[in-house]
């Protein structure tokens, strides 16, 4: 019987425990360092909704281990899973989506940063938006930069297909020819997200200038520290 009731009390501690809720602080940013204003902010389990003021600055009352969501035009949204407690404020970078040409315009008229701030920021500090970071594999920037790009298993090693021609092309292959800072290279699947410092994929006249090897189009890749 004691037993009994000692299980019962433990369940009824744990589900106080789960359902408690705190107030946590933090700052939302970009180019990791610039504070974003009236950025959304919701809890996953509480749904609490709070935005932040303009030094970027929000507090918002969550559950243990719970989902908080970022939103702000013309930037990628951001998630990030939060245990209780916590040891510091939390800090939020929120990445530019420089491949839309409307996000400067978003992100200006929706008062998230102001239009000099974010100049000076694309001007000098565009290292520090690099996305490209956070995504998993090299071939998820590809895929990012161009969405149409498809991968191919030949003799082991993944290639990248730019294009349609298939097995009529006039071409001996048809992937596309890959580069690492001007080098030409067979495999790429050593390359790590947080290596690259960008990916260009060349199609058409783009391409040119690498002759009859680049008319299956050419990924170009710069790392960050060079060869």
């Amino acid at each position: 019987m004691k037993f009994k009731y000692l299980i019962i009390l433990q369940l009824f501690f744990s589900a106080v425990l789960f359902g408690q809720t705190k107030t946590i602080k933090g700052t939302v940013v970009t180019f990791k360092e610039y504070p974003l204003n009236q950025v959304k902010i919701k809890s996953g389990k509480t749904k609490n909704v709070v935005f932040t003021d303009s030094l970027g600055r929000f507090q918002i009352r969550i559950k243990d281990k719970d989902e908080l969501h970022f939103y702000a035009d013309g930037f990628f949204k951001e998630k990030r899973t939060v245990e209780l407690p916590l040891e510091k404020d939390l800090t939020v970078n929120m990445y530019y989506d420089e491949n839309s040409k409307r996000s400067f315009t978003k992100a200006t008229k929706s008062l998230h940063v102001a239009k000099k701030i974010l100049k000076h920021a694309l001007e000098y500090k565009r290292a520090q938006n690099n996305f490209l970071e956070t995504l998993p594999s090299i071939y998820d920037i590809i895929q990012y930069k161009y969405p149409g790009a498809k991968l191919m298993d030949l003799d082991g090693t993944t290639q990248v297909l730019l294009n349609a021609r298939g097995e009529n092309s006039i071409f001996a292959d048809i992937h596309a020819l890959l580069v690492i800072d001007g080098i030409v290279v067979n495999d790429i699947s050593g390359v790590m997200p947080m290596e690259v410092k960008n990916v260009r994929v060349l199609l058409g006249n783009q391409a040119g200038h690498w002759g009859m090897r680049g008319g299956n189009g050419v990924i170009e890749i710069d790392l960050k520290y060079g060869p």
